[in-house]
């Protein structure tokens, strides 16, 4: 084994954070007629033929990871293709093979239902013997990452499935797919943490001095006290046999671990072990596996199991030896003797895999940057999949970040204002979906909102033109359904039910995902965002947030528009009858609304009144009638009237 020796314990001030670079690709061969699906159910014949043309596929796809490896995928289908039996797909186009990936059919039970499952790449199996790959995608050469995604479409529309699973997908994978495959999806985002190993190289910073100063005085009064029992060594693998002896004594101390909290722990199953053995035996000689072991003297700290692809470091397991006193910290010191050890080797990253949650802090801790990784399910939209939503409704009460006005129960907080999470259930009920558009609107006054909404939402689309449209909160479609956008227009609602009936309404106006605000599931930006009774319900900090995720989806010049309540018309009526506004809006002064958009990244270009003359229009319905002839009239006459000031602004900025 190569040895290196005294390991670690540099200190300083932290500062410096990388954001992941990442590159999107688009397009298809230039000429080439549109790319065709060919699938063949695996044995080892059939992955023997397609194998040189997946190697191929791989080398020529800079951003593909081991994850999408031959080594990976075959050690994969060696260990569990007898058993599920994936197909094998091959997309060509122009007589060239553009892409590839492996699907994997399950039927599984669900409430009551047998839920067929499709699952993209190495996935599916068993929850005990799961390997959990990540950064999964698809297989695709550089450009054609469009094609190959709309011909797995074409091919999954002829296929019998209820639910499609992408697990691990980054977000520029993810968006490829998003807009290639027609039907819901519902995204769960998890935090994928690194080290940029050569940022610090090129800052000349040494890897602790980045850290926060809590971790850093953690780390190093740990390494003492390490180094008190002994010089700190990295023991690394020279050759096969090595590496699967180092595996089996992370194993040991892996599962001692997880059974002292009565846990399982991964290596309980045979299956797991036999993938990671054959993986070793095959990846290790080129150089894409190692393990190291990090001791004190002759005691064992930790081991770390990384695999190498592009010069990256995926940590994908560890063995750690814990005692009772809780200032050794085994896993800050071998981590930080695994990233020495990749950085001196001219690696780039040490990607600490995806996490989030308690046990998942101390990649954050030790982390210098970080990313997103998808986790996503798209559903047909069938009698099947709308009765387990309703049951999965029933069931669970929707998590928070997500809000839009919706008539329901009244709701307020101690502080005055409502959670995301209180308006999300007040709204979750089916029966908000369906009667919105008619009892919200029912009113002259409301319709005349709605209209005015419109209306300017219209004249910004043919005034700007946006290639890109994205609708955030979108409920049930009330304002797309009469919205002609000038280009893909993306809905992200929250409520299944909402999503039911907006793509009821909307027809093919609009591609809906099921999503949340804050943590918005795309990956492609946009020339215009919208969000209309949405933002208004939060206090700052979320409306920082939630300008934030606007913010990043939306291009450099692009116009982002929402709704905001004046408070010089509103605060009176509030104060009048409080009961009449159960949910929380924030109200506005122009110049507040201004400064605080300003603030997040954006420039008011336009706040134009709605309602105008609300106090006269209001008298005019309950006098005259919510739906009279008359009070229609006189209602539309006084909007018509110059005025600068209204009830509520359309909000139009352009992100700078």
């Amino acid at each position: 084994m190569a040895t290196e020796e005294d390991v670690g314990g540099a200190h300083g001030e932290s500062g410096v954070t990388r954001s992941p670079q990442t590159t999107e690709r688009r397009g298809t061969l230039a000429g080439s007629p549109a790319a065709e699906c060919s699938a063949v159910p695996y044995s080892p014949p059939a992955w023997a033929e397609i194998a040189p043309r997946w190697r191929e596929l791989f080398e020529a796809s800079p951003g593909a990871s081991f994850f999408l490896s031959p080594d990976w995928v075959e050690t994969w289908l060696d260990t569990f293709g007898a058993t599920l039996r994936p197909s094998i797909l091959r997309i060509d186009a122009g007589g060239e093979n553009i892409g590839a990936c492996l699907l994997v059919a399950r039927t599984e039970w669900r409430r009551g239902f047998h839920l067929r499952r499709l699952y993209l790449n190495t996935a599916g199996e068993p929850a005990d013997d799961s390997v959990c790959a990540e950064y999964n995608g698809l297989l695709a050469r550089p450009g054609c990452d469009t094609a190959v995604a709309a011909a797995l479409g074409r091919h999954l529309e002829g296929q019998e499935w209820d639910e499609f699973v992408v697990s691990g997908i980054p977000e520029e994978a993810l968006a490829s797919l998003q807009q290639a495959l027609p039907w819901t999806s519902d995204v769960h985002w998890v935090t994928d943490y690194y080290v940029d190993l050569a940022h610090l190289r090129v800052a000349g910073v040494d890897y602790a001095s980045v850290l926060s100063r809590n971790t850093r005085e953690q780390l190093g009064r740990s390494t003492r006290l390490y180094r008190a029992l002994g010089t700190l060594t990295v023991d690394a693998a020279e050759d096969t046999a090595a590496a699967e002896t180092l595996l089996h004594e992370l194993a040991f101390l892996h599962q001692a671990g997880w059974n002292a909290r009565r846990q399982p722990g991964v290596f309980a199953s045979a299956r797991f072990v036999a993938f990671h053995e054959a993986l070793i035996r095959r990846a290790f000689p080129r150089g894409a596996i190692q393990i190291i072991r990090v001791r004190a003297g002759h005691q064992p700290i930790g081991l770390i199991y990384c695999l190498v692809e592009r010069r990256h470091a995926y940590f994908y397991q560890s063995g750690l030896r814990y005692g009772p006193d809780n200032r050794y910290k085994p896993g800050f010191v071998a981590h930080a003797a695994a990233i020495e050890y990749w950085g001196k080797r001219g690696l780039a990253e040490y990607n600490f895999m995806a996490g989030d949650g308690p046990r998942s802090r101390y990649k954050e801790a030790l982390a210098t940057g970080s990313r997103r990784l998808a986790w996503v399910t798209f559903r047909r939209p069938n009698v099947k999949m709308r009765l387990l939503g309703l049951l999965r409704a029933g069931k669970h009460a929707l998590g928070s970040g997500h809000c839009a006005s919706r008539p329901g129960p009244a709701i307020r907080s101690a502080s005055g204002s409502a959670s995301a999470g209180e308006i999300q259930n007040a709204y979750r009920d089916r029966r908000v979906a369906k009667q919105y558009v008619e009892e919200r609107f029912a009113s002259e006054l409301n319709r005349l909102l709605h209209d005015g909404q419109v209306a300017a939402l219209q004249a910004l689309l043919h005034r700007a033109r946006p290639a890109r449209i994205l609708e955030i909160a979108a409920g049930p479609g009330r304002l797309t359904r009469d919205l002609r956008p000038t280009g893909p227009l993306t809905c992200v609602e929250y409520n299944e039910g909402m999503i039911e009936e907006g793509r009821a309404a909307c027809g093919d106006r609009a591609r809906w995902i099921r999503g949340d605000g804050f943590r918005l599931p795309v990956g492609q930006v946009f020339d215009l965002v919208y969000a209309f009774r949405f933002i208004r319900h939060f206090k700052r900090v979320d409306r920082t947030r939630l300008y934030a995720e606007v913010h990043r989806v939306l291009n450099h010049g692009g116009y982002f528009a929402l709704d905001a309540v004046n408070e010089r018309v509103s605060r009176p009526l509030r104060q009048r009858h409080p009961e009449q506004y159960p949910l929380y809006d924030e109200l506005y002064t122009a110049e507040g609304l201004r400064n605080e958009l300003q603030q997040a990244g954006f420039e008011v270009t336009a706040l134009e009144p709605m309602q105008k003359y609300f106090r006269w229009q209001y008298r005019s319905q309950v006098f005259l009638g919510r739906a009279n002839w008359l009070n229609r009239f006189v209602i539309r006459a006084l909007e018509r009237l110059p005025r600068r000031d209204g009830l509520e602004w359309v909000v139009i900025c352009r992100r700078v």
